[in-house]
């Protein structure tokens, strides 16, 4: 073919091949689509493609336009499309009213999971089957947490019109291995020998985790101003579920009572800061391997459990969302607060057998 012409198929109008000032021969199809918008879509290079391959491609092409599909337009929009790096970066700007410690989670999920595997791939080319293949390959326990945290982005993606639907919808993920593991009581005194040995912050906080079934942040970062001890309730105002108001038991009151009014947070550390981390500290008492301070939040609500109390009251008492309490009615539950010291007096108890 002479530079700068084209030649049209006899068979099926509109397919071509084309020379511009190159040498390459391009083949393309012509089409208008159903609203009479004229479309001139590139298959592929001659030698890449045959003549009998590429007007097969034209006839899929023309097959599509028939049915009301705008191949070209689709093809366009893919190009454009952001890709899931880019999206994962317009979610992290959002916020989506996310505290800190969830927005460093999401953070280190998507830089270490998220945009390695999916970060180059186009939003709107992720499917169902992309995302099932993506939660396959992830350790059983990153699986449930990354996989959620994709949604929640497509769900993102959707409200902003970069997507028409949501990958993982549908998607059945793997349960999640939730933490069962309780304290024995053997465990309980070693736990109390271990707590006896030592007198520094650390050991305050954890004492305190035994007896209110605090999580550690929580506990470790107390500040003063969240708790009135005269109405026995602490409101903590940076936690998993939001604000959250809980019972102190009289045992609680006492660990709290003890420390020292230096700074801003009841378990002053260096600088009158919390304990950054208290894993170290933890260690440094000898419990078992499998047996975390979360064990004592687990513990505290199986204990409330074998004494009878119902699953509202231990909700209460730990703080589950399903179950919170505004500080506004917390005050009229005086059951809710003899629940806190009943458990905290039997946690002393099976510390000291």
């Amino acid at each position: 073919m002479p530079p700068n012409s084209i030649i049209w198929d006899t068979e099926i109008r509109g397919f071509n091949a084309r020379r511009q000032f190159s040498e390459v021969v391009t083949y393309s199809i012509v089409y208008r689509t159903l609203d009479g918008v004229q479309r001139w879509q590139k298959i592929g290079r001659h030698g890449v493609w045959t003549p009998d391959l590429a007007r097969k491609q034209a006839r899929s092409v023309l097959m599509a336009r028939d049915l009301g599909k705008d191949p070209s337009a689709d093809r366009m929009a893919l190009r454009s499309a952001p890709t899931v790096s880019k999206l994962c970066d317009e979610y992290q700007k959002s916020a989506n009213g996310k505290k800190l410690s969830t927005l460093k989670s999401d953070a280190s999920r998507i830089a270490t999971h998220i945009k390695p595997k999916l970060g180059m791939m186009k939003v709107t080319s992720v499917t169902s089957e992309v995302v099932e293949n993506f939660m396959n390959a992830l350790s059983p326990g990153s699986a449930k947490r990354v996989t959620g945290l994709l949604g929640a982005i497509f769900s993102f993606a959707l409200k902003r019109k970069m997507c028409e639907t949501n990958p993982c919808t549908g998607v059945e993920k793997p349960k999640d291995g939730k933490r069962t593991r309780r304290l024995s009581n053997d465990e309980y005194v070693q736990l109390g020998s271990a707590l006896d040995s030592e007198n520094n912050v650390a050991t305050a906080v954890f004492l305190l985790l035994a007896v209110t079934g605090f999580r550690s942040g929580e506990a470790k970062n107390l500040r003063w101003s969240e708790c009135d001890l005269e109405r026995n309730i602490v409101t903590l105002g940076d936690t998993k579920t939001g604000v959250s108001v809980r019972p102190l038991s009289n045992i609680a009151i006492d660990i709290i009572q003890r420390q020292s009014r230096t700074g801003e947070y009841v378990f002053a550390h260096q600088r009158n800061l919390p304990i950054n981390n208290l894993r170290p500290w933890w260690l440094k008492l000898g419990m078992p391997k499998d047996v975390s301070p979360h064990t004592l939040r687990h513990s505290f609500a199986s204990l409330a459990a074998d004494l009878g109390h119902a699953d509202s009251t231990i909700a209460g008492l730990i703080g589950h969302k399903q179950q919170s309490i505004t500080s506004r009615y917390l005050h009229l539950d005086k059951a809710l607060v003899n629940a806190a010291n009943v458990v905290a007096q039997e946690t002393i108890k099976l510390m000291r057998c």
